[in-house]
């Protein structure tokens, strides 16, 4: 789970990454955000109509719990790696040596009640305690944007959405005594027009405080976690090799500490950014690995690596915050005609020339090169002889 420090939309407290979307922790609960959009396929200009609309969908399904209060986390057991977030052109909102934890915990979430996410096996649960005579209703929450909602023989309340479902576990609860014996209780899920309650049954000492345990299992998406097309490759001086090319989601494999570990987005049905990664000469080891790109969409044409190791990124953009670094030659996108190559949508279209650290760490220097119309995009017919 990765922390808000002013990266993303500020209603967002902590972000966990899914293969095929994102889980958004927030003041009120959880958003499930979910999109097939990283599946792209090849053949898409060969597909009817129907089959192409199919693609780029998205779905949001929202867990809020009723009697939460204003959440205050406290993070624990941080990663050993971190990512960086140099989106947009805005130095100011770039962030950097941001670590994941793998708990955070608001003891004061529900007015007799503590609320404890975690993370263990790529696999997020939550945790409830109750204080002794506390009032368990207080833990019900509210599904909304599930395509159906349902308690199934098992006692798991499941999910069900366009890509495939949610399942929370059924909770398990128990109380501790005063000799720290863990004394099971009986507990089930109701549903009741989206609403869930936790209920117990007989056993349960309310002198004593509860804890409560479901977790939460994503349903594996249908194709791969991520698209990318190969453009361009060099090699440096010592043999190690760079490929450039599009990506067309989240989930391609970045390195820590490269100069951007998060997908920027796009437009249109198939949003991409470029990524540039750096293998040793053995091909056995990523050097460097990370995307670039604004909240349009690039892809990168040409890559050369000087003697000292930088690299130079020549490409065509449609961001309008594309990052920009150093003294820009230009810094503003100049526009141009919405423009379609091999199904790939550009809204106007600039060059851009990135040059980065031998370290893929950071971007030295960017710049836009272009005027009003198309540039660095092939819009003539091509015939054959």
């Amino acid at each position: 789970m990765y922390p808000n420090k002013g990266q993303w939309d500020d209603r967002i407290l902590y972000n966990l990454p899914l293969s095929s979307g994102r889980v958004y922790i927030e003041n009120e609960g959880l958003t499930f955000f979910l999109s097939n959009a990283t599946h792209h396929d090849h053949q898409a200009a060969e597909h009817d109509d129907k089959d192409h609309d199919e693609l780029g969908q998205y779905q949001c399904i929202k867990h809020i719990f009723k009697h939460g209060q204003n959440a205050h986390f406290e993070a624990k057991d941080s990663s050993s790696h971190y990512h960086n977030y140099f989106i947009g052109n805005d130095p100011s909102d770039w962030k950097s040596g941001v670590r994941g934890y793998t708990s955070i915990i608001d003891p004061n979430y529900f007015e007799d009640g503590k609320l404890i996410y975690l993370t263990e096996n790529n696999q997020l649960s939550f945790h409830l305690e109750l204080a002794a005579q506390g009032d368990i209703s207080q833990f019900a929450f509210q599904i909304q944007g599930a395509d159906s909602v349902w308690i199934d023989a098992h006692g798991n309340l499941r999910l069900q959405h366009r890509f495939g479902e949610i399942s929370y576990s059924k909770p398990l609860a128990w109380n501790i005594n005063a000799n720290g014996d863990k004394l099971e209780v009986p507990i089930h899920w109701t549903s009741k027009n989206g609403q869930i309650d936790f209920i117990l049954g007989e056993g349960y000492d309310p002198s004593l405080a509860l804890y409560i345990d479901p977790s939460l299992t994503f349903s594996t998406f249908t194709g791969s976690p991520v698209d990318n097309w190969g453009f361009t490759a060099t090699p440096d001086v010592n043999g190690n090799l760079f490929g450039g090319g599009i990506v067309f989601g989240s989930g391609y494999p970045t390195t820590v500490g490269a100069f951007d570990a998060s997908y920027n987005a796009g437009t249109g049905s198939f949003p991409m950014d470029v990524s540039i990664t750096k293998f040793n000469a053995t091909g056995t080891a990523l050097l460097y690995s990370t995307y670039l790109g604004g909240s349009g969409n690039e892809t990168p044409h040409s890559i050369v690596c000087a003697p000292n190791g930088e690299l130079f990124v020549y490409g065509v953009t449609s961001s309008t915050n594309f990052p920009m670094a150093g003294s820009s030659y230009d810094n503003s996108f100049n526009g141009g005609p919405y423009q379609l190559q091999n199904s790939l949508e550009f809204n106007g279209s600039d060059i851009y020339i990135a040059r980065f650290n031998a370290a893929g760490t950071s971007l030295l220097a960017s710049t836009y090169v272009g005027g009003s119309s198309t540039d660095g995009l092939n819009s003539a017919s091509l015939f054959e002889l």
